[in-house]
Parts: C-alpha cells; structure tokens; sequence
C-alpha cells in the first residue's frame, strides 16, 4: 500500500494538527499565478472531506486577498510534487505543523509588552536577542524604521519600473489590526484605553485604504497612485509614532494595575 503526502495530510489532520504546506500554486484556480507557474507559495490546510475530495485550505488567492477555500486532492498533490522536484530552494520541501495546546497557561506579561512597543516605537532591532545563536542580518530593519523602506521601494518602482510588492502593504494593515485587538483586550475597568483603540481604529481604515491603492496601481499602473501611497505612508509614520509615545507612557503609569487586573482574569 502506497502511502503518499494525501494520506499524511489527512492522517496529521485526524491527529489534531494544522499543516502548512508548500506548493506549486499555478495548479490552484483560485491562485492569482494560475497557470502562470511556477509560482511556490505555503498553504494552510485545516480540515478535508473524503466525500468531496478536498481539502479546506487558506491562503491569498483571488485579487491576493486572504481567502478559506477548498482545493481538490489531485490539485494539493499535484501542486506538492511540482515543488518538491525543484532542487534548487530546499526551503520549498519544508512542512509545518501547529497544534493547539489545551493546557498551556500563560501569564500575560505587561512589560514584555511595553518592551515590545519601545523596540517598535525606536526601532530597535529585535533580532539583538539571538546573538547567541545566530548573527543577525546588518540589513534589517526594525519598527517604525520599515515605513521609510516603504517610500524606498515606491521610488524605486518609480524611478525602475520595478514590480510593486503588496505583501508590505497587507502586513502593516494586519499590524494595526493587530493592535485595535491588543489594546482591547488589556483595556479593563482601571484601565481606558478606549482613546489608543479608537485612534488604531482609524489607522486600520487608512492602511487598509493604502493596501488597496497599492493593488490597484499593481492592476493598472497609474504612476499617480504611487503619490498618493508615499503621501499616505508618511503621514500614518507621523501619527503611528505620537499615539505609540503616548500608549507607552501610559501602560508604564498603570504597570501594576495591569499585572493585577490579569491576576484576577487568571483566578
């Protein structure tokens, strides 16, 4: 009995896991790189039904937005051998697996929180903290510090005809999404941090108007549009900076209120 990666993605599934799954994802309608292959990029498989034979996966599909979907086996397997024959980017083989763990417990850390924010607010590297490991990357860059790699991708899209890239663009949309639901969840009687939520809240509409001025200029390539995201990067670097100076101080004021507050969430 031949035993191939279907049967290991059903059987990783049955036993409580997640996969994330590299692919040739030319092969899947839905992908914007249909038929354009080869085009590797992971996908997030979560459940499947032998009835159907599908599996019910996630990932950016149509118009490059953040899609549930579901894929044919034929489709998974073929796209997962197209990959695999590609010797030349070994990070391609890699299969990943999550597993929820019901029992883990873990105690909300304020000042981690803070020291995360300060290192976002300055820019800090955060890679300084696996020096011991590894050497970090010279070229990096950290916080607030990627907006201006933003407006350096757009001049040179201007100025070279270079493709745009729209992963940076999502990624600081998800940021302040991220955040609205960050401070939501710290915010408690003693604590209003309703004022920080609603200001994330408006930068989540604008970055979210951004990424979708970014996708448009990838469909028609109006040089004008490319004014108007440096425009609005600029200005959301401005505010991003005063709200989180302001945020900061005012968890490092209410620390121990904090760390009482998730105490009592605990017990």
């Amino acid at each position: 009995m031949n035993f191939g990666i279907l049967d290991l993605i059903r059987g990783l599934i049955d036993a409580g896991y997640y996969v994330h799954l590299n692919i040739d994802e030319s092969v899947i309608p839905q992908s914007p790189k249909y038929k354009k292959g080869p085009y590797y990029h992971p996908i997030f498989i979560y459940g499947y039904n032998n009835l159907t034979g599908k599996f019910k996966i996630s990932g950016y599909f149509n118009h490059h937005k953040y899609e549930f979907i579901e894929a044919d086996y034929a489709l998974i397997e073929k796209g997962y051998e197209l990959a695999k024959a590609d010797k030349n980017s070994l990070w391609i083989n890699r299969l990943q697996l999550y597993k929820v763990n019901p029992s883990a417990n873990y105690i909300f850390d304020i000042e981690c929180v803070v020291e995360g924010l300060r290192e976002y607010c300055l820019s800090i590297p955060s890679d300084r903290k696996i020096r011991h490991f590894e050497n970090p990357d010279p070229d990096a860059k950290f916080g607030l510090q990627t907006y201006d790699c933003m407006e350096e991708h757009i001049e040179t899209i201007a100025t070279y005809n270079y493709p745009i890239d729209l992963r940076p663009f999502h990624i600081i949309w998800e940021h302040k999404k991220v955040m609205v639901s960050r401070l939501n969840y710290m915010m408690h009687d003693e604590l209003n941090l309703k004022e920080f939520i609603n200001q994330y809240s408006e930068l989540e509409k604008e970055t979210n108007s951004i990424k979708d001025t970014a996708l448009k200029f990838k469909i028609t390539e109006d040089m004008r549009l490319l004014n108007n995201l440096s425009k609005s990067l600029k200005k959301i670097h401005t505010r991003e900076k005063y709200i989180l100076e302001e945020l900061i101080s005012t968890l490092e004021k209410n620390n121990q209120k904090l760390i009482i507050n998730q105490e009592e969430k605990i017990k």
